[in-house]
């Protein structure tokens, strides 16, 4: 594998993500557009809940994925090809176990899943949408094991090519499906199906080209572990199973609240604002997520003090980016679901606001601790904190959610995210930066206030004109958004220390790449 610069490996991974993130998700946005238009917002909430369901089954994989991630840092980097080929020997076996396993559990799923939708006689096919739902899980399971491998030697953007060219032929095929067929009973099994086909022969396409990439992976044998090294291994797997327990809890287990204490068309219409959450978060994560193996990278090179000069230089990039953009969330969300599916799918602008705040600014803030985290492999000090806020996040969403409805349960996942917000900095702060964490949390306390007056000021700007066009709206709140958020928010850094540092690492960035 050919040695290249860390910087130009990152810049090349998020150029790439971000062109395949905009591309599918223009795609998906079409596509869900025709479903809604033409099947109905239930249908779309039973994708919604078996989604979350099944993202229940997550909890097999126990973090081995992110384990085997950090574990081939330190091999990639010394070129140490049996330590690899016995990393992703490992790696096989424990996924096709993995996958297995979720099989099992997902079929004993079966009998349960009346009881967590109301009226579900009216949904034809029903067990058999949850299979072929099922059946795309075990398949990614059996099958992703190697792009672990081109995502530890940052060498991910390789893949952008493939995942683009089949993700916009699943949803291009959906739409013709959809426009074909919607008034056929059996239109969203042949939706669901073209999507399982696709996955299969992209899988299939995918790793043949990895195996030619990385000839290392067509090994036939390999040297097990040695037993240290495995237990090592374990400790890690052990500690990132809490993790994975809390992750769950906190954020898969929405759709399935919502299904249970409201019904089964608000999981339809919560899961519009969902989506788009979660493709601007997945935009963003990419400038986040691609810097972990940059940041492991330097953790085994440089000192304490460069860790974290270069961990300030991104802390203030990454509260620039979510706190703009939670900005033109609150402001661009309601005329862009009304212009695109219609009033009807609107919800209240204050559980808009929960939503948002909750599952995309709060969590964003936490990303950022969790690249440091996972790039140093600080997996055990912190498990227990994943614990209390599943634990926090059920209690205070099932209670709330009976009182005051999907409100109720987004304030339970607002109130556990600051569990994770106070405790990680610490833990981080102690081990890879060996100082006290009073500073990031003074940074915090003005991050917050700065988001504050961005999100209140837009909205008070954008809230003095009303047009009946939601088109017109949308547009009016963009630009005013644009100004008001990023003008206040230049205003009110210009003499952080930290502006003109990302100025020109954004310049270098730009002269560096490929």
């Amino acid at each position: 594998m050919k040695r290249n610069s860390r910087t130009a490996f990152s810049v090349l991974n998020i150029v790439s993500g971000f062109g395949n993130r905009l591309i599918t998700s223009l795609l998906k946005l079409l596509g869900r557009v025709v479903f809604l238009r033409h099947l109905s917002a239930e249908l779309y909430g039973v994708s919604g809940l078996f989604s979350g369901v099944l993202g229940l089954l997550a909890l097999a994989e126990l973090g081995v994925g992110t384990a085997i991630t950090f574990s081939l840092y330190k091999p990639l980097a010394e070129k140490d090809d049996e330590k690899i080929a016995s990393l992703m020997a490992f790696y096989r076996k424990a996924y096709c176990a993995i996958a297995g396993v979720v099989g099992v559990l997902g079929l004993a799923l079966m009998p349960f899943l009346p009881h967590l939708i109301r009226n579900y006689q009216g949904i034809d096919y029903f067990y058999l949408i949850y299979l072929v739902f099922l059946f795309n899980l075990v398949v990614e399971y059996l099958f992703s094991y190697k792009r672990t491998l081109a995502q530890a030697a940052q060498e991910g953007f390789r893949l952008v090519p493939f995942t683009t060219l089949f993700e916009g032929l699943i949803c291009l095929l959906q739409i013709a499906t959809v426009l074909l067929f919607y008034k056929d009973p059996r239109c969203f099994l042949y939706y669901l199906g073209v999507q399982s086909l696709c996955i299969v022969v992209q899988n299939v396409v995918i790793n043949r080209y990895l195996d030619r990439r990385y000839p290392i992976l067509k090994r036939k044998t390999a040297p097990p572990l040695p037993k240290e090294e495995k237990r090592a291994l374990f400790v890690n797997v052990r500690a990132l199973m809490y993790h994975k327990v809390g992750s769950v809890a906190v954020s898969g287990t929405d759709n399935l609240l919502i299904s249970l204490l409201v019904d089964l068309v608000t999981v339809g219409l919560y899961s519009n604002y969902s989506t788009m959450v979660m493709t601007v978060s997945g935009i963003v994560y990419l400038f986040v997520g691609n810097t972990t193996a940059s940041f492991g990278n330097l953790i085994v090179k440089e000192s304490p003090q460069k860790r974290l000069a270069v961990f300030r230089e991104l802390q203030f990039f990454y509260f620039a980016l979510y706190g703009i953009c939670t900005a033109f969330f609150l402001t661009l969300f309601q005329p862009f679901i009304s212009l695109a599916y219609g009033e009807a799918y609107l919800i209240s602008m204050p559980v808009v606001a929960l939503v948002v705040v909750a599952n995309f600014y709060l969590l964003g803030l936490t990303y950022v601790m969790d690249v440091i985290k996972s790039a140093a492999g600080l997996y055990d000090r912190d498990k227990w904190v994943p614990l209390v806020q599943a634990g926090l996040n059920l209690l205070v969403s099932i209670v709330l959610g009976h009182r005051i409805g999907l409100a109720g349960i987004f304030v339970g996942t607002l109130i556990s995210t600051l569990v994770p917000l106070i405790a990680k900095p610490i833990i981080v702060y102690k081990a890879v930066f060996e100082a006290s964490a009073r500073e990031y949390f003074l940074s915090l306390g003005y991050q917050l206030l700065v988001c504050a007056v961005l999100c209140g000021a837009s909205m008070a700007v954008t809230g003095l004109v009303g047009f009946s066009s939601p088109l017109i709206q949308l547009l009016f709140n963009l630009v005013a958004t644009s100004v008001v958020a990023v003008g206040l928010f230049l205003l009110m850094n210009l003499r952080s220390p930290q502006l003109p540092a990302l100025f020109r690492r954004v310049r270098s960035l730009l002269k560096k790449a490929p």
